[in-house]
């Protein structure tokens, strides 16, 4: 008698990794103006040394923000 050849068992394929799925995003917030923090609206007197740059008149933080920087782009 002849004798069989084993074939090798084959494996058993492995299962195919499927990435988990996010969670459904949120509703999409509805966009809300933000009203600006009353500090910085505040109008505040500069200095002898900024009011040479910006001027004299009271002016809110964030308008002597925007005067600093027009300097600065100019000079």
């Amino acid at each position: 008698m002849a004798t069989a050849k084993k074939v090798p068992a084959k494996k058993a394929a492995a299962p195919a990794k499927v990435p988990a799925k996010k969670a459904a995003p949120a509703a999409k917030k509805v966009a809300v103006k933000r009203t600006p923090n009353a500090a910085f609206m505040k109008a505040l007197t500069p200095s002898p040394a900024l009011a040479a740059v910006i001027g004299a008149e009271p002016l809110p933080r964030t308008e002597v923000t925007k005067k600093v920087w027009e300097y600065i782009k100019k000079h």
